[in-house]
């Protein structure tokens, strides 16, 4: 447990346990990296998406459903798995 979730754990642990959730595609793993990939590659104080950035990400996916196509299942798991790598 850290308080962020660094770019390996994000490629490696949570793609593993979003695949076998069975509910995620490739492509939806792919647009899973693209929402967050700023947060995890800013520079500064070590990179790494952290739980206030995880909790704001999280806030605009469920009020913005229109602009991605993960849905709220999809979201709910993402977000359980996420919060398990903190």
């Amino acid at each position: 447990m850290s308080d962020k979730i660094t770019p390996r754990e994000f490629n490696d642990d949570l793609r593993r346990a979003l695949r076998k959730s069975k509910k995620f595609s490739d492509v939806d793993l792919d647009a899973v990296e693209n929402i967050f990939q700023g947060d995890l590659n800013e520079s500064g104080a070590g990179w790494g998406i952290d739980k206030g950035e995880i909790e704001d990400r999280f806030k605009w996916l469920r009020k913005n459903k229109s602009k991605h196509k993960l849905d709220t299942e999809e979201l709910d798991i993402l977000e359980e798995e996420m919060m398990k790598l903190l």
